[in-house]
């Protein structure tokens, strides 16, 4: 009986720290401000994660928020130009390739807020990572995910619409008042479902990586995910249309392309996001571009989606982005029409 008592004891603890007391130093660490920062309304300085290595910032007017112009960088540093091969990427200072453990959170007001909005299981964490890493600024979300906190990203704790993160994760479009601009993430509707249900079922690994039972693909649990993604993504649909879609507020990023070319997407991202583009950061997210959230492949051996469920969810991935489309003043390439 003592020993079982024990062994409860030390569980207890070590999921204490590890779900309660770590995130909360982690977060701490982040926002704590040295008392010898100076600022000033021309030329404001903001500390990054390294509180040895501070960064500074202009700014600059963007409706009635502010974003940012100069992003972080190491000094004394040449940037490499032009097309990036995997040679070049390898062959880089090992300087560019640390510069992306550099991010911070800014203070409170500084940025506008933009909604990173998509649907579970489309791959929203992983361009949470790359944004991150390519911009130098944390993102955030209204869902206050502790495993992602402790996995690092710091500005899923902070409240979500303070300014402080350069885009807020969301599966609906929370009040949309508040929202400056929208990026949607768009991956194919069967993989997306597929990869919500794991998250949702699987039974080992991480919450972000875990796979769910074949099994489980024959039963109810199956039939209402794909009923409730279905519905999510009319309410996405309705929502940008509604508030985004007609007035340059939005950017649609498909998961594919970000597959196909990163390298061109991380730059329209940037672009969108109203930032300045940074090379050596580029070159940093392109040699380290998985993050820890990668969920391992699974080859079913058969196909779980029935014809009639093909037939809707087709249908709706169709209809919703055409719907999309017709509000939407943002220019789209042929490759992402199809």
């Amino acid at each position: 009986m003592k020993t079982w008592t024990v062994l409860l004891s030390q569980s207890s603890l070590i999921y204490f720290i590890t779900l309660v007391a770590l995130p909360i130093v982690m977060v701490f660490y982040a926002t704590w401000e040295p008392t010898f920062i100076t600022y000033t309304a021309e030329q404001p300085k903001y500390r990054s994660h390294n509180i040895e290595r501070l960064t500074s910032f202009t700014q600059g007017p963007i409706g009635t928020k502010f974003l940012h112009q100069d992003a972080p960088t190491v000094k004394g540093i040449s940037q490499v130009k032009g097309n990036i091969s995997q040679q070049s990427v390898d062959d880089v200072p090992k300087a560019i390739l640390n510069i992306c453990q550099n991010v911070t959170l800014m203070p409170p007001g500084s940025l506008a807020v933009v909604a990173l909005a998509s649907l579970p299981g489309s791959g929203n964490t992983w361009l949470r990572y790359l944004i991150e890493r390519v911009t130098g600024i944390y993102t955030g979300s209204i869902y206050n995910d502790r495993t992602l906190i402790a996995g690092g990203f710091l500005g899923e704790a902070v409240p979500a619409y303070t300014g402080r993160t350069v885009a807020v994760k969301m599966h609906a479009i929370r009040e949309p008042q508040k929202i400056y601009k929208t990026i949607l993430l768009v991956r194919d509707f069967f993989e997306a479902i597929k990869a919500e249900f794991n998250r949702l079922h699987g039974k080992n690994g991480g919450l972000h990586t875990r796979i769910a039972p074949i099994t489980l693909y024959k039963s109810y649990a199956w039939r209402k995910l794909i009923d409730s993604q279905l519905r999510r993504w009319q309410n996405i649909v309705s929502n940008i249309t509604a508030n985004f879609a007609n007035n340059d507020r939005l950017l649609m990023v498909h998961f594919q392309d970000l597959k196909g070319d990163l390298r061109t997407e991380l730059k329209r991202i940037v672009e969108f996001l109203e930032l300045p583009f940074n090379e050596d950061r580029l070159i940093c997210t392109l040699k380290n571009q998985e993050g820890q959230f990668h969920r391992p492949h699974q080859a079913l051996p058969f196909n779980p989606f029935n014809a009639a469920q093909q037939k809707l969810i087709k249908a709706a991935m169709t209809n919703g982005i055409k719907q999309i489309k017709r509000k939407s003043h943002t220019i789209i390439t042929k490759s992402r029409q199809q």
